[in-house]
Parts: C-alpha cells; sequence; structure tokens
C-alpha cells in the first residue's frame, strides 16, 4: 500500500485502477485531519492517515531558531519530565473533532434516510465534498477564516435536528 504525502485524484485513479489502496502521510492540521480526511476516506477511500511524530525535537523545542527547522512534534519533554502537547496536537485534535461530527452526521442520516433532516444533512456534507478536490491541503487557501466555526455550527445544527 502507498502512503502519500503529496496526492491527487488523478494519482489516486491510479493507484485504485493498478489494484492497490492507499494511505494518507503527513501534513498534519485542522483541515488534513477534519474535512479533508473525511472526504479522503469516503470518497476516494483512503485506508489510513499517518501523521509524525511523537517528538523530533533536534534541540530546545520551544525555540525555532536553535536547530536546522521547527521541531514539529505530538508532546515535548519538559524539563520537569512530563510530556505537555504541542499545538500541533492541538490542531490534530480539533480536526479529529471536525471528522467525528460528519461520521456522525452521515451515520445518523443513514439511519434516518427518508426524513427531512436526513436530507438536508446528505446535502450538507455533499455540497462541502464538492466544494473542494483532493490535494486542496491549505483550508484557508480555500475558505474565509470564519468558515472553521460556520461549517462546524451548520454540522451541529444538523446532527441534533437528526436526533429529536
Amino acid at each position: 500500500m502507498v502512503s502519500w504525502n503529496n496526492h491527487d485524484e488523478p494519482g489516486v485513479a491510479l493507484l485504485h485502477a493498478a489494484g492497490s489502496d492507499w494511505a494518507f502521510y503527513n501534513g498534519g492540521n485542522h483541515w488534513t485531519f477534519g474535512t479533508y480526511m473525511f472526504n479522503a476516506a469516503r470518497e476516494y477511500g483512503m485506508k489510513f492517515r499517518i501523521s509524525w511524530h511523537w517528538n523530533a525535537a533536534a534541540g530546545d523545542p520551544y525555540y525555532a531558531l536553535d536547530c536546522r527547522e521547527d521541531d514539529y512534534a505530538w508532546c515535548n519533554a519538559s524539563p520537569a519530565g512530563s510530556s505537555p502537547p504541542s499545538s500541533s496536537s492541538g490542531f490534530a485534535r480539533e480536526g479529529l473533532d471536525d471528522y467525528r461530527r460528519l461520521i456522525t452526521l452521515d451515520r445518523l442520516a443513514k439511519e434516518h434516510p427518508d426524513t427531512q433532516a436526513a436530507r438536508a444533512a446528505r446535502e450538507l456534507i455533499e455540497t462541502r465534498m464538492k466544494s473542494f478536490h483532493l490535494g486542496q491541503r491549505d483550508h484557508d487557501a480555500l475558505f474565509p477564516p470564519a468558515d472553521w466555526s460556520d461549517f462546524r455550527r451548520q454540522v451541529d445544527d444538523a446532527i441534533e435536528a437528526l436526533r429529536r
């Protein structure tokens, strides 16, 4: 199975035509762990998501200019011996929350297929999935800043409508 960092729709189509599956490697942020990942799994058969790493600090993880680049990690070691989460892990967590919301909305729409709320939920999901392509991994290049909270609110409202 191919684990790709840079991928797009034509590449995934070629891979599937050759009989292979694919996974998404790296690029961990709010968007790629959320709505983008939902689309990649649902529409393009992504089998799993990998983003590294636990800690790759080559120097002081809180000072970006001490080594070759920023020290990207999910958690960093502190002088006191604890492992505080980095801001990167917070962005991934927010994305996973969005992913869980979409999974929940999709599941509830399937459980109540003949309701107006389910039709509205399916339209919300489909409209969003059609608003970007596989490979467009920068949310802010596609949507305005308010989209983060606006879309989340729409999904939450649609979930609530299906729970009534």
